[in-house]
């Protein structure tokens, strides 16, 4: 088949994928993520070699990470968080030259990470909440250990606590999900050495507050002027930087956010 993009994510997806997903020959990217998959993750997509972009995120799947995924090349982004995994990380995923995304996060893979996945550059490499252990130390990644709780059950309450190892990204992690990888107090250091070097601080969007904090922006997917100014205080790789922060205040400006006393750049210039 000719067909290049399988995109069906966020949707209410049920059953297994199929094994003849590996007659797609010329796919190019396969993203089912957030839906309700189960079953295993076929090996019979190693046959589609040109794949860049296999995401399976959230979904309730299990079973191991096939070794055979380190056939495919060209891979770019390789999604399997949130989705029960289990057993050790292959070291055939160490081929993988070209990817720039690994995420793993929230699984119950043990064992180490092997060396030739750890020591590249990625632009997102999240093996976070999982029973990792013997993790080898690699420049500019702090390893912290920590401990996560799983649902057991159907009820939210039915959970079982599990502790792991995991890498905290000195840069890259230390401004994203608030931090999340980076709690431990080694990694804490770390970070707050990297936030001060490259100026990085809390966007506050509107000093006093916004006149009309309830206003709806449609084109932030319908959610007020205070929100979005929470969102951006919070998102520091996106706001952190004054360049960052400042765009983010004209966004608001332009969206019809009222900030008292706020004045456009091209405004005060005219004025000066």
């Amino acid at each position: 088949m000719n067909l290049e993009w399988f995109l069906a994510d966020e949707n209410l997806l049920t059953g297994s994928i199929p094994n003849e997903v590996g007659q797609l020959t010329n796919m190019e990217g396969f993203l089912v993520y957030s839906n309700f998959l189960t079953g295993t993750v076929p090996t019979e997509l190693a046959k589609a070699t040109p794949l860049e972009y296999l995401i399976v995120t959230d979904n309730p799947l299990q079973g191991t990470i096939p070794s055979e995924l380190g056939q495919l090349k060209e891979m770019v982004y390789l999604g399997m968080s949130y989705i029960g995994l289990s057993g050790t990380i292959p070291s055939s995923l160490s081929q993988l030259n070209n990817l720039t995304n690994l995420e793993f996060a929230f699984n119950f893979l043990t064992g180490s990470v092997p060396w030739g996945i750890v020591n590249k550059t990625y632009d997102n490499f999240n093996v976070y909440g999982n029973q990792l252990s013997n993790l080898e130390p690699v420049g500019g990644q702090v390893i912290c250990s920590g401990s996560f709780s799983y649902s057991t059950g159907e009820e939210e309450e039915e959970t079982e606590e599990v502790e792991g190892d995991y890498y905290c990204n000195c840069g890259s992690d230390c401004i994203a999900e608030n931090g999340q990888r980076c709690q431990c107090e080694k990694a804490q250091a770390c970070c707050d050495s990297y936030i001060e070097q490259n100026n990085i601080t809390k966007c506050v969007v509107c000093e006093g507050g916004f006149s009309n904090p309830d206003f709806i922006v449609a084109d932030w997917d319908y959610i007020s002027c205070n929100d979005g100014a929470v969102y951006a205080y919070d998102v520091l790789d996106e706001f952190g930087t004054e360049e960052q922060c400042n765009g983010a205040k004209m966004e608001a400006y332009r969206r019809g956010c009222v900030c008292p006393g706020f004045v456009p750049p091209a405004q005060k210039i005219i004025s000066d």
